[in-house]
């Protein structure tokens, strides 16, 4: 399979987070570069991939990064596996500084299926009462990490959608993982994050997002960031209703106390 017809099958993924889908991109490059003539194809077609994955800032990033090493005729695999390896070390680092918010027993509410907040929940699960999980677009979310919950032995509970009125009050913080870091400091995350974070706000707890360098996206902010994709009303019902079925939304820098990153617990603009 050309990294082309790679490109394009990883564009189709509607399940896995930016974590996953960037290593899967920098894999398409780390067997070997690409012939001259190849390269303009593959320049396209990471332009697609980029705009599929409104919302990823980890994806967008590494996608525009890839595309400025080909058009400096300079060797992408070798890029990959330095963003690879930049990508690993990265995170676990800002997995290792949330360790701080667990050092006694506390319950956290969050949302979507993030493999950082995974790792955290695996390194502190002796520290963690229960997990409130809320649904998230697409396919179920919740159910997953629930499944992957009780196979790792942590007690968790599940909410119906739009049930942030009874998870903030039930919690001691919000964890969330992060798809994009704006220039304003703004979040892109799952739908239901903004609703989650105004909830929290109201009944004084704290929001977190753990997320590093790679997710930032600084050219944008909450008001220029483009449109996020509208995803088709079939995952959502088969009886031929119109749904709007978007898998992001933004939280304002204000409902955030502190991003978790690489460098530290980070409150926005600091």
């Amino acid at each position: 399979m050309t990294i082309p017809e790679k490109l394009r099958e990883i564009s189709k993924d509607r399940l896995n987070g930016s974590v996953t889908i960037a290593y899967s991109i920098l894999g398409s490059f780390m067997e070997g570069g690409p012939s001259a003539e190849d390269s303009g194809r593959i320049i396209d077609e990471l332009e697609n991939t980029r705009k599929t994955f409104s919302g990823m800032g980890l994806v967008r990033n590494i996608c525009s990064i890839l595309q400025a090493t080909l058009k400096k005729n300079e060797d992408p695999a070798e890029m990959s596996h330095g963003l690879f390896s930049e990508i690993e070390t990265s995170s676990m680092k800002a997995v290792e500084n949330a360790d701080r918010l667990f050092q006694e027993k506390v319950s956290f509410v969050t949302i979507s299926n993030s493999s950082m907040i995974k790792e955290i929940m695996d390194r502190n699960s002796k520290n963690i009462r229960t997990v409130s999980l809320l649904e998230s677009r697409p396919n179920l979310e919740a159910i997953e990490l629930a499944k992957y919950l009780k196979g790792a032995g942590i007690p968790c509970t599940i909410y119906v959608d739009a049930s942030t009125f009874y998870a903030s009050q039930e919690t001691d913080f919000c964890l969330v993982g992060s798809d994009s870091i704006l220039g304003d400091y703004s979040l892109v995350h799952k739908t239901g994050t903004f609703p989650l974070a105004m909830s929290m706000n109201h009944f004084g707890k704290k929001f977190y997002s753990i997320g590093f360098e790679l997710k930032f996206e600084r050219s944008y902010t909450m008001s220029t960031y483009p449109r996020f994709m509208e995803h088709s009303s079939l995952e959502i019902t088969s009886l031929g209703f119109q749904a709007r079925n978007i898998y992001f939304d933004i939280t304002p820098a204000r409902y955030i106390s502190s991003y978790i990153t690489e460098k530290g617990l980070i409150p926005p603009g600091k």
